[in-house]
């Protein structure tokens, strides 16, 4: 099914931004991250593909303003965090002009399912190292696997985002037998990598997307939560971590979402800048979008990610799109546990602000 979606484009230059899609997301799929010489490499290999379809794009004069303005920002902040992400979300969002989402997904979840494969088999052949992780939880150490990943949270998350993807592209199909079968998957994943916010998030997702599936007063409930879901736990990010930090009840929390709210306060403590700051000479972790946002890339950036977020989602909501509703509202969850909010190849909604920036949405419900 998913391989006869592929159709060849009319005008082939759209084919050569799908190859800079997969090779882009195959790098992700496999671990990669962005101070890989290999990653870097196939990047900037890729943005051959890239220009080739852009350099052939009809542009109005609001979308070079808007796109320049974007790419100024984008090399700003490479200049300030030495981080290329904001750099690779401009060239998926300028790419996706005339592009089928549907098409997008599909090459994604091909390419992160084949590279999941990968990763786990080399693990067990012993071709690559299987990571293991001592941890200690409830009063006892306990041995998480990557099973090829760097971090088992990593294996989890990977885990994660081919679901997201499985479930919008068969949503209409979506029934108990696959939320089963994916929450089975789910548990076995979990044996390996203990990570309880991965458990939790891919948990969330099937409980609610079937919750949707039957009960047309719980989809409305969930269209008026998605819209400002960010915006709550953005707050709530900011607001437990620097006010409520020494409570019992976020102690607490923060036990369960293991310590990311602690690190979340640690990123906090330094005051955040207009256009973002570099970490890379502090031991802080980054497991939450929100509380990067803000101090990696800045005030601009954390403004205009949240009200492209809200202006796409009411507009979603207007055209009763509740698989894309569905795939806002949990990848806004899995951001408050994980630190991918500013990369498109992750963060599937800035995927669909591109095509609200481009007036394109309503072709998604043609697709």
């Amino acid at each position: 099914m998913l391989l006869s979606e592929i159709r060849p484009y009319t005008n082939y230059y759209k084919l050569f931004y799908l190859v800079f899609i997969l090779l882009l997301t195959f790098c992700k799929a496999i671990g990669l991250s962005g101070d890989d010489y290999t990653y870097i490499f196939v990047f900037i290999f890729s943005l051959f593909f890239w220009a080739l379809k852009i350099f052939n794009d009809r542009w109005t004069k609001r979308e070079i303003l808007v796109l320049l303005l974007f790419f100024t920002l984008s090399l700003v902040n490479f200049y300030i965090t030495k981080e290329e992400t904001l750099l690779l979300t401009f060239f998926v969002f300028s790419g996706m002009k005339g592009i089928s989402i549907k098409k997008v997904f599909i090459i994604m979840l091909i390419t992160r399912i084949t590279g999941f494969i990968a990763v786990v088999t080399s693990a067990y052949a012993g071709l690559i190292p299987n990571e293991v992780v001592l941890f200690w939880r409830n009063g006892a150490f306990i041995e998480r696997y990557g099973l090829g990943f760097d971090h088992p949270n990593l294996l989890h998350s990977s885990l994660n985002l081919i679901i997201i993807l499985f479930i919008y592209l068969y949503y209409e199909k979506y029934n108990l037998f696959y939320m089963i079968v994916l929450s089975i998957i789910n548990i076995i994943f979990y044996l390996f990598s203990f990570s309880r916010t991965g458990l939790m998030s891919i948990s969330i997702l099937l409980v609610i997307t079937y919750l949707m599936k039957k009960s047309s007063v719980f989809t409305d409930i969930i269209k008026k939560v998605t819209v400002y879901i960010q915006f709550l736990l953005f707050g709530s990010t900011i607001i437990l971590s620097v006010f409520f930090a020494d409570t019992t009840f976020v102690k607490k929390l923060d036990d369960l979402f293991t310590g990311r709210l602690y690190y979340a306060r640690e990123q906090l403590k330094y005051m955040p800048t207009i256009f973002g700051r570099n970490f890379g000479n502090t031991d802080i972790l980054f497991d939450n979008s929100y509380s990067m946002l803000i101090s990696v890339y800045g005030i601009v950036v954390t403004t205009l990610f949240l009200l492209s977020y809200y202006w796409t989602a009411k507009k979603l909501i207007k055209l009763n799109n509740n698989g894309l509703v569905m795939l806002f509202l949990i990848i806004s969850i899995t951001c408050f546990f994980e630190s991918f909010m500013g990369n498109a190849l992750m963060n599937f909604t800035i995927i669909i602000f591109a095509k609200n920036f481009f007036n394109e949405l309503e072709e998604i419900e043609r697709e």
